[in-house]
């Protein structure tokens, strides 16, 4: 830690530093990966650590997308199901949402 701080490279966590230094994020570290990573990341802990934030804050947002696309097809899948079930109770009308609900909507 002393000498990287000598290089003027400050980190608070081991881990974090080298998974930013992982920039193809295959888990693994090549000298030219090592070199070319100290390098974009000398100036300090506080870029360090925002480095941190932001690749963790991309996680997050991909994470949260996928499980928003997959409750939104669960939600029109049930909306479906409840709209056959509504047509089926009422003898004569069509099946799908009637013209008074479709401009509520």
């Amino acid at each position: 830690k002393m000498q990287f701080a000598l290089l003027g490279l400050y980190y608070t966590d081991g881990f974090n530093f080298f998974r930013l230094l992982d920039i193809e994020g295959n888990k693994s570290l090549g000298i030219d990966q090592f070199v070319m990573g100290c390098l974009r990341l000398k100036g300090g802990a506080l870029l360090i650590d925002t480095n941190i934030l932001i690749e963790d804050t991309k996680d997050l947002v991909v994470k949260t997308s996928v499980a928003h696309k997959k409750a939104i097809v669960t939600i029109a899948l049930q909306l479906d199901a409840l709209c056959a079930k509504v047509s089926s109770l009422e003898p004569g009308r069509e099946r799908g949402p009637s013209r008074k609900s479709r401009r509520g909507l």
